[in-house]
């Protein structure tokens, strides 16, 4: 087991070995899970990556009809 020393400005330095067995990238995201002795990281699944995104166009596009959302894809071009 290895042990991290929380940094001044609240961060949490994973080892170099950790990062590079588990695959973690800067800006990945992890989960903390608190258990009864102590605090579990944990990945976050990509299913649940693609949830929040569901869910984030599902809010912003709530109010918006169908027509409306394909006219806006017709005119909503990047050059």
């Amino acid at each position: 087991m290895q042990t991290v020393q929380v940094t001044e400005d609240f961060c949490i330095p994973i080892p170099k070995a950790i990062v590079e067995k588990y695959n973690f990238s800067p800006h990945f995201e992890v989960v903390l899970e608190e258990m009864e002795d102590g605090i579990l990281i944990k990945k976050v699944s990509r299913q649940e990556i693609g949830n929040r995104i569901i869910q984030l166009l599902k809010e912003g596009l709530s109010e918006a009809d169908i027509e409306t959302i394909h006219q806006e894809r017709k005119s909503d071009r990047c050059f």
